[in-house]
């Protein structure tokens, strides 16, 4: 998916783990349409969890919540049967009170 519109994933990509890391408004419909583009990931079967951007000039509740929509998504998709490797990203080291919360230490 890595610079490319959310499409329905070809045939050949059924081995494959799907990303998400550049361009947060490419993958926006994932958090604002999680049911409709639920289907995509699961024929995928393995995918990362988003990775909304953190940047150090974003608000600490942006980023606090954009923390919250990857792990929400993440959660989301293993309940649907999709294998989720966590993203953990932060911003400065203030934000790594919030940055590695919801994912298992060691996993």
């Amino acid at each position: 998916m890595y610079g490319q519109e959310i499409r329905r994933p070809k045939k050949d990509t059924w081995d494959k783990t799907i990303h998400f890391f550049l361009d947060d408004y490419k993958f926006e419909p994932l958090w604002n349409r999680p049911i409709k583009t639920l289907s995509m990931i699961q024929k995928i079967g393995r995918a990362l969890s988003p990775d909304f951007s953190l940047y150090m000039n974003y608000p600490r509740a942006i980023q606090i919540y954009n923390v919250y929509r990857n792990r929400w998504l993440g959660r989301y998709w293993q309940e649907n049967g999709i294998d989720v490797i966590p993203t953990i990203a932060w911003s400065d080291k203030e934000s790594y009170e919030y940055s590695f919360l919801g994912v298992e230490k060691h996993s």
